[in-house]
């Protein structure tokens, strides 16, 4: 795993018996994008995108350089939350990591040829934004602990009641 102190990484486990689980993994991660969005959302400003098969796009090398399923976007179709998902007979772990200060400089990390960096570090730039370049200077003083509180509220409102949220909320953030 690649990670920088620019990012803000929470878990959600969600069991096997929970409506909220989904079977096939595209599900799980729109499900933990919907999560995401409407926590997100919740903090005010317009609605995040959840991508779906048609705003995904292709990084060979690198998830951050390209947007995969479920994955949060702004209003401008730049990602926003990357997602990963690890799934068992249990349940499913699914991580999410929020940018809120994007370095373009994480491909300069990899086993790659410079020129690749290179091409992956603009397409970086091309792909994702960060908390900070949404425009208010609150996006990017949001805490993990806030944002896994709303989580937990939008898995509530999707389950409206029909059952008791059990999603595990695990924040974790790098912090500076």
């Amino acid at each position: 795993m690649l990670a920088d102190r620019g990012m803000m990484w929470i878990d959600l486990w969600i069991p096997a018996s929970s409506a909220l689980h989904r079977a096939d993994p595209r599900g799980s991660l729109e499900v933990a994008g919907e999560l995401w969005s409407s926590a997100l959302t919740s903090f005010g400003g317009e609605a995040f995108a959840v991508a779906n098969e048609s705003l995904i796009t292709q990084a060979l090398e690198v998830c951050f350089a390209g947007v995969g399923h479920g994955e949060v976007l702004d209003q401008t179709g730049r990602k926003l939350v990357g997602l990963a998902a690890w799934r068992s007979r249990e349940g499913s772990l699914l991580q999410g990591a929020l940018y809120r200060e994007m370095d373009e400089s994480l491909p300069s990390q990899l086993s790659l040829s410079s020129r690749r960096r290179e091409q992956l570090r603009r397409l970086v730039a091309e792909v994702s934004t960060d908390l900070a370049s949404l425009g208010d200077a609150s996006w990017a003083r949001l805490r993990s602990d806030d944002v896994a509180t709303r989580l937990a509220q939008a898995a509530r409102n999707l389950l409206k009641d029909s059952e008791r949220v059990e999603v595990q909320i695990l924040p974790v953030a790098l912090d500076r």
